[in-house]
């Protein structure tokens, strides 16, 4: 028999809104292809009640999450806001900066808030099919963008470049956009030239996105990259997420081209606001 996945009910968390079963995070869903994820997590916390006095360092800021961090009171939780160099945020210490790569002489270049920064992290794999969805959306936006394709380390996986390399816009791309396999994220944020982040809404990117002011085009793939998404969409209000639809347990755009047209006009004039409410 085929497993298939029933709708759930919408369900409600302290100091959240209700979440229906595409918000939720991956492993909480009873067709998760990483199980073990929920059982670490089960031990993690078993671990925790164990301890007495404890204190627990929190990658997130009270102005961002406060509601949050005291309806937990079985623990003593500190927000330790994200740690982002202070050059990026305030331009306090100059030379905590730059990589001096060619990408930033690029984006230097550059009108302000015109460029379209994508990329999906250090884990995320795309497959070959959400790759030239992207790369259609981005032809068909007409910005000009700066794409992360790394290389994979698993040599028995196709590289994320090759699987581009084989569709006939990989020209067209090149003349439109500057694609590189590396970058310092949070020097790219800080660069005036970035209009929005397509991502997919791990935590260390929302959170840079949210201190470097950069609204989000959100595409989340896994874990609790759907319940950031909804945070930002709904709570935060500092993006829009793209429409989808699923094949065999993956998330595909059905068209990034209107979440981009939506974002930058949205929140484009938005950026210095949310960098002052979320410092």
């Amino acid at each position: 028999m085929k497993a298939t996945r029933l709708p759930l009910p919408f369900v409600r968390v302290l100091q959240l809104p209700s979440l229906s079963s595409c918000d939720l995070p991956s492993f909480l869903l009873p067709l998760d292809k990483y199980p073990h994820a929920l059982k670490s997590f089960q031990e993690q916390m078993e671990a925790l009640h164990e301890e007495s006095n404890l204190k627990i360092l929190v990658n997130t800021f009270d102005a961002l999450e406060s509601e949050a961090l005291i309806a937990i009171d079985k623990f003593n939780m500190i927000a330790v806001r994200p740690l982002i160099p202070s050059a990026f945020l305030d331009g306090k210490d100059p030379s905590d900066t730059s990589f001096g790569d060619d990408y930033i002489e690029w984006l230097n270049s550059k009108p302000k808030s015109s460029i379209v920064y994508v990329s999906f992290g250090g884990l995320i794999v795309l497959e070959k099919q959400q790759m030239e969805e992207i790369a259609r959306g981005l032809l068909g936006s007409a910005h000009p963008f700066l794409w992360v394709i790394r290389e994979n380390q698993n040599e028995e996986e196709d590289k994320e470049k090759d699987k581009l390399m084989s569709s006939r816009s990989r020209d067209e791309l090149e003349q439109q956009g500057l694609i590189v396999p590396w970058c310092s994220q949070v020097e790219v944020l800080s660069n005036s030239a970035i209009g929005c982040f397509v991502m997919h809404c791990g935590w260390n990117s929302t959170l840079e996105s949210l201190a470097c002011g950069v609204p989000v085009v959100a595409f989340p793939q896994w874990t609790d990259q759907a319940t950031n998404a909804k945070l930002i969409e709904d709570i935060w209000k500092m993006g829009v997420k793209v429409s989808k639809n699923e094949r065999n347990g993956r998330p595909f755009l059905t068209d990034v081209r209107p979440s981009l047209r939506d974002v930058r006009p949205q929140f484009t004039n938005m950026r210095p606001n949310l960098r002052d409410d979320y410092p």
